[in-house]
């Protein structure tokens, strides 16, 4: 009875915290005088629109970045605590946030599209804490296992790459002015930036497990690339 409890006071927690924060976020969106829905839906002569019937946008990757789909992302951050994990799910937090500047770029509108964007450079920088404290397991199954997640993170930093350059369009195409695009394509750059030293992390974080496991093992460079997942990445990067 008293596990049941806790597992319906936890639901209760999340449920307060996804209330609390999307309501932060809406509170913000209206002060930038813009929401998440796209304004300019009916003028979009993209296959994929930018809303759906709810009014959330809706991202050509599959994404939505409606208030109370970050709020629910931002309470299962904090809910989370295996540190990998919730690496992972911060991720998921920063995809959102390129999605609302995204928006804010289809709608003309600065402000919101450079606090999206400044949000999502301070998830990444919490990321990227996550990432340089994985250290892995001292045996081979441990640094198996840790390179696994490491791939997985890899494949989730290359989905992200690709919603970056999605947005890179939207702004070129977007209804500001040259000065107001300078500014924003300044901001995007350091999102590239900062998501390119979390894949220079994520592929050092790789070499050390290599370095490890070829210390402990006598396997072959070509064995422990297999196990690490080395050549699986070049062969995803070969494809591009």
């Amino acid at each position: 009875m008293a596990k049941e409890y806790i597992i319906i006071a936890a639901l209760l927690i999340v449920a307060l915290v996804a209330g609390f924060v999307a309501a932060e976020d809406v509170v913000q969106l209206n002060n930038d005088t813009t929401t998440v829905s796209d304004t300019n839906a009916s003028s979009d002569t993209n296959a994929s629109s930018d809303t759906n019937a709810t009014g959330e946008a809706s991202d050509v990757l599959n994404g939505t970045a409606s208030a109370w789909k970050i709020g629910w992302q931002r309470a299962k951050i904090a809910l989370t605590f295996n540190q990998e994990k919730k690496a992972m799910e911060e991720l998921k937090l920063a995809d959102l946030r390129l999605i609302q500047a995204r928006i804010a770029a289809k709608n003309g509108n600065e402000k919101a599209m450079a606090n999206a964007l400044e949000a999502h450079d301070r998830i990444i920088e919490k990321v990227q804490a996550r990432v340089a404290k994985m250290d892995g397991a001292k045996d081979e199954a441990g640094i198996k296992a840790s390179a696994e997640k490491l791939t997985g993170l890899a494949r989730a930093i290359e989905v992200h790459q690709q919603r970056i350059e999605i947005l890179k369009q939207k702004l070129a195409s977007a209804n500001l002015t040259e000065d107001q695009k300078a500014r924003l394509e300044n901001k995007i750059a350091k999102v590239e930036n900062n998501t390119q030293k979390l894949v220079q992390l994520q592929e050092s974080k790789k070499e050390n497990l290599k370095n490890r496991l070829t210390a402990m093992t006598n396997k072959t460079d070509e064995e422990i690339n297999k196990i690490i997942g080395i050549e699986k990445i070049k062969e995803q990067k070969g494809k591009k």
